[in-house]
């Protein structure tokens, strides 16, 4: 098979005045069975100034890569350690300024009397195409950037440089030669399924149409898109008959962002994209991705039958940012919940015991949270354990002890990956990443063209395996090999082919065995690791989530939380607390996201600010619907001035509850000194509806006052907006109450005075002239 150039991205640099581009190599991986020759193909392109002529190339083989540290510093090499050199072949006459001329070179892998790359055995080999030329004035003009790795599990039969009349008859100089098996490597083989978060923030869920930030998602589904040729590869790849097949299948698991099935499964109905993406609750238009959601999410449940399925943490989200964030509720949404998400969309349990993290590292911060959180174990990579044997590249898990005062025995199993392989992995594709735990020669290896990045990690899958059974290895070759690339891993369906092609072909020649995720998970519980210590490479201090996001993230949590502790959960009501604020839950999840921040730049660096920004969109947006929300549950002003009818009358107000849920909340009064108004406690306003609060109150004087009235949580969270009311009391205040008491006593007085009289017989002085006749 010729693995082809997937796109024009890789015409090189075009300031060097000759490039060279590689556009097929055929075949990508050699067998016994292959054909004798290597074809390479290829295109020259004249970026001087000036006609070139006596255009010619030849290939240049390198001794075999020894160890896995070598598979990503082919980049270093010099043109002399590419020994082996083959006789030039012609291009073209000439070739003009700004033009370009293909060119073909075939040479066989060995031969016993001719020209070839006399490769001796199975291996993986650094090859140049070294190209020569020389411009109108006599200037001679050199290339040498045109590298790839060729894998070699077993060389074909080599046709001997007799007449053509003996080849015809079959005369063979050599057999094939096999690769030398000892003990199958056994291997694991993630196949990550996930997008950039492309759901809008600020939604929540009471029964909205899903929105989208754009409509790339629907691309990305739909035939071509990246998503859709992953999971056509696999598909294609398992569906073969034979063993090799069945092999694949058994060793594969499909690592989901649940955050990503989230937004295919509520496609399918319709939803609505966003017209301005810097606007994500404004305006929008029908999403066109609909039959393509349903279509691509059909084909993944069949698929999800047939393969083991793991979760990612949500929406990709950077695990040194949650663990600084310190919130074990937010931790556990982050890395329990996804699984729950897989089960309920899916239909089938994935493998739960299982974290993977983003950046495949881990601090002590982020290594303790996880082993409070999700307990199991997670997948970093080799070289970022430091373990107290001395057989660090053959071990599988270590046991990182994170002892505390509260727990001494208190530790997380790390199963190990290559970071070669990795790496390799990492650089595949129209997106090239360079993960924090790649450094050195092997960050420049991503900026290779795209078809030598294909070949780079062909390589470094064979190897491990061809070194574990003691082909072309300086040591022994790793126990295991757990294949991890990018969870945004954006292939296209030739690379997934070639890859998951180059798999079969071990399997067939029996380098490799499948070792099923779950059984992996199994042999990670048990206690006889090598202890460890996890080492975190400066590179993530800048391609992690910066603080700038997590300081205002970890204020609307608490907000969030502040809101959900007022909610109440409604039996009789499909929709749930939970349920309604998922979405904003979801929202700060993926603001912690470390998709595309490790995605390499044309300069070679990585640039974060439309990830940042990003951040800083959804965090806005949370914030701005939490405000909302709150004024959705408030105390409706009366208007004008309330009359109190006496010194017990009541204050009657009207609270009012929009939310979709029922919510319970306080009274926070405050009044003037006089004014007695009683603490109703907590009380619950029903959904969307009103309700009248009858507020025990005592004034002991008349007048006029203010009264000013807050409606807050439970927790004494603030709710809605304050409002002021104006209160008269017709109340008796204690001038009156003294004019009544000495009115009283008078009348006293006076009748007694009249019954002292009458009891003496004599007229009393009021009588007179009132005497009766």
């Amino acid at each position: 098979m010729a693995f082809g150039q997937p796109g024009a991205d890789d015409a090189g640099t075009a300031t060097e005045p000759l490039t060279v581009t590689i556009d097929s190599v055929a075949p990508p991986v050699v067998t016994p069975n292959s054909s004798p020759t290597l074809i390479v193909t290829g295109t020259i392109t004249n970026n001087s100034g000036s006609t070139i002529s006596d255009a010619a190339v030849r290939l240049q083989r390198a001794a075999a890569v020894n160890e896995s540290e070598g598979l990503r510093r082919t980049g270093e090499l010099t043109e002399a350690d590419y020994r082996i050199i083959t006789p030039t072949v012609p291009v073209g006459a000439s070739i003009d300024p700004g033009e370009s001329a293909r060119f073909t070179i075939t040479f066989p892998y060995r031969s016993e009397t001719g020209n070839s790359l006399h490769i001796p055995g199975p291996g993986v080999y650094p090859l140049l195409v070294s190209t020569t030329a020389t411009t109108g004035g006599g200037v001679g003009l050199r290339s040498d950037t045109a590298r790839f790795l060729l894998p070699v599990i077993g060389l074909p039969r080599s046709v001997s440089e007799a007449p053509e009349s003996d080849r015809a008859a079959g005369a063979v100089s050599e057999a094939p030669v096999t690769p030398t098996v000892r003990r199958p490597l056994p291997i694991t083989l993630l196949w990550p399924l996930a997008e950039t978060p492309k759901i809008a923030p600020g939604g929540t869920g009471d029964g909205r149409n899903l929105r989208l930030l754009d409509d790339s998602l629907a691309g990305s589904l739909s035939a071509g898109g990246h998503l859709d040729e992953a999971l056509t590869a696999l598909e294609e790849a398992i569906g073969r008959n034979g063993e090799s097949a069945a092999q694949l299948a058994e060793s594969v698991c499909l690592a989901i962002d649940p955050d990503l099935l989230i937004a295919v499964d509520a496609m399918q109905p319709g939803y609505q994209v966003a017209v301005d993406p810097a606007d994500p609750t404004g305006v929008t238009r029908p999403g066109a991705g609909t039959a393509a959601a349903s279509e691509w999410l059909a084909r993944l449940r069949q698929l999800s039958e047939d393969v083991c399925t793991v979760a990612l943490p949500y929406g990709q989200v950077d695990l040194e940012a949650l663990a600084r964030l310190g919130n074990s509720d937010f931790a556990a949404r982050a890395l329990v919940t996804p699984s729950d998400i897989l089960a309920a969309v899916l239909g089938t349990d994935p493998v739960r015991a299982v974290t993977l993290p983003e950046s495949g590292l881990l601090s002590e911060q982020s290594a303790g949270m996880l082993a409070d959180t999700t307990g199991g174990t997670a997948l970093v990579a080799s070289n970022q354990v430091a373990l107290n044997s001395s057989e660090q590249a053959r071990n599988s898990f270590a046991r990182v002890s994170l002892p505390n005062t509260e727990d001494p025995d208190r530790a997380l199993t790390a199963t190990l990956f290559d970071p070669a392989t990795a790496g390799a992995l990492a650089a595949v594709g129209g997106s090239p990443q360079v993960p924090s735990y790649v450094s050195g020669g092997s960050r420049d290896a991503a900026q290779a063209p795209r078809l030598q990045r294909m070949h780079d990690a062909l390589g470094a899958l064979v190897w491990p395996a061809l070194a574990a059974n003691g082909n072309g290895s300086n040591g022994p070759g790793p126990q295991t090999l757990m294949v991890v690339p990018p969870q945004n891993w954006r292939i296209d369906i030739a690379e997934g082919s070639a890859i998951l092609q180059t798999i079969t072909q071990l399997f067939s020649a029996g380098l490799i065995t499948p070792a099923p995720l779950d059984g992996v998970a199994t042999a990670a519980e048990r206690n006889n690791h090598p202890e460890g210590i996890v080492q975190y490479p400066q590179q993530n201090d800048s391609d992690r989530v910066s603080d700038d996001v997590l300081e205002p993230l970890s204020i609307t949590a608490r907000e969030l939380e502040q809101l959900r502790s007022a909610l109440v959960t409604d039996p009789n009501l499909p929709l749930t607390p939970d349920a309604f604020l998922a979405p904003l839950w979801g929202d700060l999840l993926r603001a912690l996201t470390a998709a595309d921040r490790r995605v390499i730049t044309p300069e070679g660096g990585t640039d974060h600010s439309s990830a940042d920004a990003a951040a800083r969109l959804r965090l806005d947006t949370v914030q701005d619907t939490l405000n909302f929300l709150h004024t959705q549950v408030t105390v409706l002003n009366p208007g004008g001035v309330y009359t109190l009818a006496s010194g017990q009358s009541p204050l009657l107000l009207v609270a009012r509850n929009d939310l979709p849920v029922p919510v319970q909340v306080r009274l926070q009064v405050s009044a003037p000194p006089g004014i007695e108004i009683a603490d109703l406690g907590v009380e619950q306003l029903p959904p969307r509806s009103h309700r009248q609060l009858s507020i025990p109150t005592e004034v002991s004087h008349t007048r006029q006052f203010a009264v000013d009235i807050q409606l807050t949580t439970p927790d004494h969270h603030v709710l809605g907006e304050a409002i002021r009311i104006s209160v008269r009391s017709t109340a008796y205040g204690q001038i009156m109450t003294i004019l009544t008491a000495c009115a009283g006593a008078l009348l006293l007085a006076l009748a007694g005075r009249r019954l002292w009289h009458r009891f003496r017989g004599q007229p009393d002085p009021a009588d007179e002239g009132h005497e009766r006749p």
